[in-house]
């Protein structure tokens, strides 16, 4: 059976304008992890299923 290419996830907004998964604002890696676990605050917290653009 033939994998078709993940679409955005519609709820994840994303700002990362390096971020291999970022198109038009939209997240489209198939399952996202963010942590750490002990944040506190959104300036706590990071995308761990970030991967950069090739030649950023």
């Amino acid at each position: 059976m033939k994998k078709s290419k993940p679409g955005p996830i519609p709820q994840v907004v994303c700002d990362v304008e390096n971020c291999i998964y970022n198109r038009d604002r939209r997240c489209t890696a198939a399952d996202i992890q963010v942590g750490p676990h002990f944040a506190c605050s959104c300036c706590d917290t990071i995308c761990s299923t970030f991967h950069p653009r090739e030649g950023e």
